[in-house]
């Protein structure tokens, strides 16, 4: 994962011509009318707030979770496709061991990158 990023992130460093949009979960979900407002500019789209809105809504996690669940991908009766959708939940599927060797490696393979901020020891705790 950490060299899909870094080499993506290498490719459109040496092709700034390529417009790239980055769509953060973490900030989605604090603001989702703005995220689909800054998608929709991004796209050179006419901006419709009450569009934007009820594009927000709907693509809210519950929503997704509640209109979808009869397409997800199930074990035991159970999706997996869809959990909780909340920000920092994947740390409660960490020991304290695993989360400091996943911090050790994101550190070594991250260290540099534009990104690294975003997920590092010092700012996801």
């Amino acid at each position: 994962m950490f060299e899909n990023l870094r080499d993506a992130e290498k490719f459109f460093g040496e092709n700034p011509d390529i417009p790239v949009h980055f769509q953060i979960y973490e900030e989605t979900m604090k603001d989702p009318v703005a995220a689909v407002k800054a998608l929709s500019d991004f796209v050179g789209l006419p901006r419709n707030d009450d569009l934007c809105h009820a594009i927000a809504e709907k693509c809210t996690f519950v929503r997704m979770k509640t209109d979808k669940d009869q397409y997800a991908m199930k074990s035991n009766g159970k999706s997996y496709l869809f959990r909780k959708g909340t920000v920092g939940d994947w740390r409660n599927w960490f020991t304290e061991e695993m989360l400091e060797e996943y911090y050790r490696v994101y550190d070594e393979k991250m260290a540099g990158s534009r990104f690294y901020d975003r997920y590092a020891k010092h700012t996801t705790q």
